[in-house]
């Protein structure tokens, strides 16, 4: 068992039902656009009574951060760790926005000369389930913010 749910639920408990039913339409239709969320509650199970407008779904995502996203990662990092390895790597995602403050020129591996952000995740060796992920400014290398990346790295701001 992965423990996503139990670990959303204890994470989130205000919120766990509209997060698992996001998470089973994200997981069901891969590629398509959040805004399909509410029809696709129409033909398949979930947990919520009433289909979320768009506003509610930018507001459940800006809420799912802070205190409670880290003891999320926490949780899911404690049970990867019970049963496998975890692993580091990172990407870069091109973008030709200008007004996103992470966006920079930085070493691409595909050779590609665009700005970019780059995503950073430590997940499962066996599973590949992520148990933490940071975005950084594009012209930070693979290394660097892998001292400060681990999600059971203890800390004085760390509540673990």
């Amino acid at each position: 068992m992965t423990g996503v749910e139990a670990d959303i639920a204890l994470s989130f408990p205000s919120m766990k039902d509209q997060i698992v039913s996001l998470a089973y339409f994200l997981v069901q239709e891969g590629e398509s656009a959040v805004y399909r969320f509410p029809r696709w509650m129409l033909s398949h199970w979930h947990r919520l009574a009433d289909p979320p407008g768009s506003q509610d779904i930018s507001r459940l995502f800006g809420a799912m951060g802070g205190e409670a996203r880290l003891d999320f990662f926490r949780r899911q990092a404690g049970r990867r760790l019970e049963r496998e390895y975890l692993a580091y790597d990172t990407t870069s995602i091109s973008s030709y926005s200008e007004l996103v403050k992470l966006v920079k020129y930085g070493y691409n591996k595909d050779g590609e000369r665009l700005p970019q952000i780059n995503l950073a995740m430590v997940f499962g060796e066996k599973s590949g389930l992520p148990v933490y992920y940071r975005l950084l400014p594009g012209n930070v290398g693979d290394v660097a913010p892998w001292k400060t990346l681990s999600p059971t790295r203890r800390s004085s701001s760390s509540p673990r």
